[in-house]
């Protein structure tokens, strides 16, 4: 467990200054390299232990992801645009539930600090103006700032084991007749 303070903790996952077109989060994980942060974020295994219940992915640029929260009904559902290991990963993301809502972008970079941690920072935009995309703005920080605590808890506590985000880590244990790759097409739904 960590000998941090509630305020160290608190303090160390931040709503970054931006314009209104773009929404700004950064979190501090000591200990947790950037490799191993990023592997949390491209390894269904490790990403459902802090965001969706259910997750599929392709994880490479121009492939699908779809995340569920099944006992909210919820879907969302995108393309990797970069997915560069341990550095930067960016996705389209759209919701099942708000079809008439534009199709936004993710931004995720890790960038390694000194003292052996990382920093994440998401940029999730871009927002339009008026009052259903404020809206949609302030749920988006809210929502990156729950989540990015859960995930700087979590990887922060980790064991040291360096996870795989490779596709073959998630094969690894798993019987041939066991395994079926997501379908591209059922994931872009």
């Amino acid at each position: 467990m960590s000998n941090e303070s509630a305020a160290e903790q608190e303090a160390s996952v931040v709503q970054l200054p931006s314009g209104p077109e773009t929404l700004v989060v950064e979190a501090t994980i000591p200990g947790c390299g950037p490799e191993r942060l990023f592997a949390y974020w491209a390894v269904p295994t490790l990403l459902t232990t802090w965001w969706p219940r259910e997750a599929e992915i392709e994880p490479r640029v121009g492939g699908a992801y779809h995340l569920r929260w099944p006992s909210m009904e919820w879907h969302l559902f995108g393309d990797y645009v970069e997915f560069v290991p341990g550095k930067t990963l960016a996705f389209t993301w759209r919701w099942e539930h708000e079809p008439q809502a534009p199709t936004r972008t993710v931004e995720v970079d890790f960038t390694s600090v000194p003292s052996g941690g990382t920093v994440v920072t998401v940029r999730h935009g871009s927002y339009a103006d008026g009052p259903a995309e404020a809206e949609a703005r302030a749920g988006n920080v809210e929502g990156w700032l729950h989540f990015l605590g859960r995930l700087r808890s979590l990887a922060h506590d980790a064991p040291v084991k360096e996870p795989d985000a490779s596709p073959e880590a998630e094969d690894e244990g798993t019987a041939e007749s066991e395994h079926h790759p997501p379908d591209a097409e059922r994931l872009r739904r």
